[in-house]
C-alpha cells in the first residue's frame, strides 16, 4: 500500500502497515527520525471505525540510534 490515506480491515482481520516517512524516516524539520546523534520524540496512532464513529488513539514513544541514513538507523517504538 503507497500514499494511502485510508485501509479497510474486516472484522477478524489483521494487517501491518508500514511507514517510510514520519516517524520512520530521516530527521525531518519537526526534528524527528534518524540523525547522527541519536533522537527520540512521541508519536499518535488514531484509529476511526466506520461502524458507529468511534475513534481509537494510542500514544507511542520512539527512539532513533545515532545514523543519517534508515539502513543504519535503528528504531525501538514503545506504548508511552
Amino acid at each position: 500500500m503507497y500514499e494511502t490515506e485510508q485501509v479497510v480491515i474486516s472484522p477478524g482481520e489483521t494487517t501491518d502497515l508500514f511507514s517510510s516517512s514520519f516517524p520512520f524516516g530521516s530527521e525531518s524539520e519537526e526534528g524527528m527520525g534518524c540523525s547522527p546523534d541519536g533522537n527520540s520524540g512521541q508519536f499518535t496512532v488514531t484509529v476511526r471505525t466506520q461502524v458507529g464513529g468511534d475513534q481509537v488513539s494510542e500514544s507511542f514513544d520512539v527512539q532513533y540510534s545515532g545514523s543519517t541514513e534508515m539502513s543504519d538507523c535503528e528504531v525501538s517504538i514503545t506504548e508511552a
